[in-house]
């Protein structure tokens, strides 16, 4: 059991299975006896097995595993928080296909793990079976959820699409943009999660713009709904940095932005920083990775971070990334401030190069690329570079930024070919903005 960037994730059942799921409920009970988890999972075909495994386990070493089914992870964390309960747990590998699977894990009060509460799990000697433990059923919690993210909301009718990605999504969104008084479209809702985050939700947001007209606003969550990624009636997208800046500014002007600052990452594009500055906000970067924004976050004071990927983090409303809350927050802006969303989205991009490399990370401390790395950036110092090791899949990622669109491109090129070291170009996917 090796936690990863967002807890423990793999191809199901090869990487994790019903054994990883065991020893994790072995583990929390070893490290709080008699601990009480709520679990809840996404809609993938491994997941109902993985929950009732951990489940199962939990109650033999004498814990209570209250299964609440299919819930978005946020919402997990809330019903976490409101049961007091000492751990919640999510069955879910978020935006991957479905063939992989993940067990997520909150503590008390809803707040991811940190690195030594995820170490010790890990070291910890697995409890014994002790019986004695119970399994609950809350088959009503995601009617819950959706009120509580829809309470005080009065969107007036605004037109919205919910694409929901064949994911946990399908639960709650619809019902909770329903009850703020929307007018919805809800697409990949039905939920049986064989097609999860396959060519729907928010990593296939663009494929939504043919469809954004005659909507005042989309958007895209994926598997889990911890994400979400918006499109304009035009047709653009709205990313998780411009939702941040719609949302940073209304929050500001409205005197309720902690410290007049966000947070966000090393891959935070910089035209939008500029426009945030040029308003009278500071932007804070952490490393990828809504736990790291979170920390930040908590360690700071500040109310409002997140991720160009499209975790959004309101701290004031809940400990951790929701993608239904944060729609929800942008369409409240737009009925406050009676404007489209294109006329909100104010923020202009740089050009940026991501491309995703399919080797190990091991290949970033070879002397061979280290070197070539040195003279790229020193060829291309016009250009912010962001090299990193994905977190989630076999991966190495780069990010080549610039006002200029061609020195960003060839700066990532040429680390691309440089760490693929005459790799099959095949392999290597091409996200150009």
């Amino acid at each position: 059991m090796k936690f990863g960037t967002d807890g423990i994730r793999g191809k199901y059942p090869s990487a994790i299975n019903e054994n990883t799921a065991r020893e994790l409920a072995a583990a929390l009970c070893s490290v709080r006896p008699g601990c009480m988890a709520v679990v809840g999972r996404d809609t993938r075909p491994s997941g109902e097995a993985l929950s009732e495994a951990f489940c199962d386990a939990l109650a033999a070493c004498g814990g209570i595993a209250v299964d609440v089914g299919v819930m978005p992870t946020a919402g997990i964390a809330y019903m976490t928080a409101s049961y007091g309960a000492d751990s919640g747990v999510v069955v879910s590998a978020s935006h991957n296909p479905a063939e992989y699977n993940g067990l997520k894990v909150f503590g008390r009060g809803g707040l991811k793990l940190s690195a030594d509460d995820e170490r010790a799990l890990e070291a910890a000697k697995p409890a014994k079976s002790v019986g004695g433990g119970r399994i609950l059923r809350a088959p009503a919690a995601a009617q819950s959820y959706a009120a509580f993210l829809s309470d005080g909301a009065d969107l007036g009718g605004l037109s919205v699409l919910l694409d929901c990605a064949d994911g946990a999504a399908g639960v709650v969104a619809k019902s909770a943009f329903e009850a703020a008084g929307a007018r919805v479209t809800a697409i990949n809702a039905g939920g049986d999660g064989a097609h999860i985050n396959d060519r729907r939700g928010a990593l296939y947001a663009r494929l939504l713009a043919s469809k954004a007209a005659g909507h005042d606003a989309v958007f895209a969550f994926d598997g889990d709904a911890d994400r979400v990624i918006a499109l304009r009636p035009d047709g653009v997208l709205v990313n998780g940095d411009h939702i941040i800046a719609i949302l940073a500014d209304f929050m500001y002007k409205s005197g309720k932005l902690t410290y007049d600052t966000v947070v966000g990452t090393v891959m935070t594009n910089t035209g939008v920083e500029r426009s945030l500055e040029e308003r009278g906000i500071s932007l804070v970067r952490t490393a990828v990775g809504d736990k790291y924004v979170l920390d930040e976050m908590l360690r700071s004071g500040y109310n409002l971070g997140g991720e160009q990927a499209g975790h959004v983090i309101m701290s004031d409303v809940l400990p951790t990334g929701d993608g239904i809350a944060t729609a929800l927050a942008v369409c409240k802006v737009m009925t406050a401030c009676g404007k489209d969303l294109r006329s909100l989205d104010a923020a202009r991009d740089f050009p940026q190069c991501l491309i995703n490399v399919p080797v190990s990370a091991s290949e970033l401390e070879k002397g061979d690329f280290c070197a070539v790395e040195r003279k790229i950036r020193k060829e291309f110092a016009d250009c912010r570079i962001v090299i990193r090791p994905s977190g989630t899949e076999p991966l190495v990622r780069i990010l080549a930024e610039s006002e200029d669109a061609t020195r960003a491109a060839k700066a990532a090129d040429a680390l691309a070919a440089a760490l693929r070291g005459g790799r099959d170009d095949s392999a290597v996917r091409l996200r150009y903005f």
